[in-house]
């Protein structure tokens, strides 16, 4: 009987969240976005206990993981081999020990595969029926590539903005925000733009980000104390992380 059990595709896929109503008609940057995010919360429905927030890597692209954790960006363990190995003159504790080592990194190596599946079959669930159909014929000469590679193909094709719509959508993390919202209101209005740029090719930097929610914030006139405090802070302590937990703990 095996000491760590890997993980099913269907048990993934039960502990996921809700689903959000699929995409209908035309599909646009903000519906992916708006999917991109579900998918980003579904990844973390699944302990992973390599890492604290769980698969999120998996569903965050690389050049987003920092609003989420000051970690290296992670890799999915190595394959540990088809079968353990043991030395010549081993024991029976020994074999029991290495076979349970070998079980947890094979786990620790299949788990993210079988999330990664998962994130993929969601995430075409709620595609139109010909967007679906589109990227299935295209997934035919690369059956096995990644949800993060499947998103990077529809950003490739939905990312194309003009100067018009990206200063639209700084304009709506600039947008005006009410104290009765919650500070996860004004939270989700930054990182939904900062991901609208990011997947356009054009960033905003964790500065920007920072300057545009405690300006936000500041327009309401409530939060002079707190802008004190925050401002006092050094420099390496005033990061888009810092603003989530900053911020939160003062609204």
């Amino acid at each position: 009987m095996s000491t760590f059990k890997t993980i099913s595709e269907a048990e993934v896929l039960v502990a996921f969240p809700a689903a959000p109503s699929a995409i209908t008609g035309d599909m646009t940057l903000r519906d992916l976005i708006r999917l991109i995010l579900h998918l980003m919360h579904c990844a973390q429905a699944v302990k992973n206990d390599n890492h604290v927030l769980n698969y999120l890597y998996l569903a965050c692209p690389d050049t987003f993981w920092a609003n989420y954790s000051g970690d290296a960006y992670p890799t999915t363990p190595a394959h540990p081999g088809h079968f353990p190995t043991f030395h010549t003159h081993a024991t029976t504790a020994d074999i029991a020990n290495g076979r349970a080592a070998w079980e947890w990194q094979l786990k620790s190596h299949t788990d993210p595969g079988t999330m990664d599946r998962a994130l993929v079959h969601r995430f075409l669930s709620l595609l139109p029926p010909d967007k679906k159909k589109e990227y299935e014929n295209r997934k035919l000469s690369n059956p096995n590539e990644a949800y993060i590679q499947c998103l990077a193909w529809f950003s490739s094709r939905y990312g194309d903005t003009s100067e018009p719509e990206r200063e639209e959508n700084r304009n709506r993390m600039k947008a005006d925000w009410n104290l009765h919202d919650g500070w996860q209101a004004l939270q989700e209005q930054v990182e939904e733009g900062q991901l609208f740029a990011a997947l356009t090719n054009a960033a905003i930097s964790d500065v920007d980000a920072v300057d545009i929610a405690v300006s936000v914030l500041m327009k309401t006139g409530m939060f002079e104390h707190a802008y004190e405090e925050w401002h006092a802070r050094p420099d390496g302590s005033k990061r888009w992380n810092d603003v989530k937990t900053f911020w939160a703990e003062k609204i």
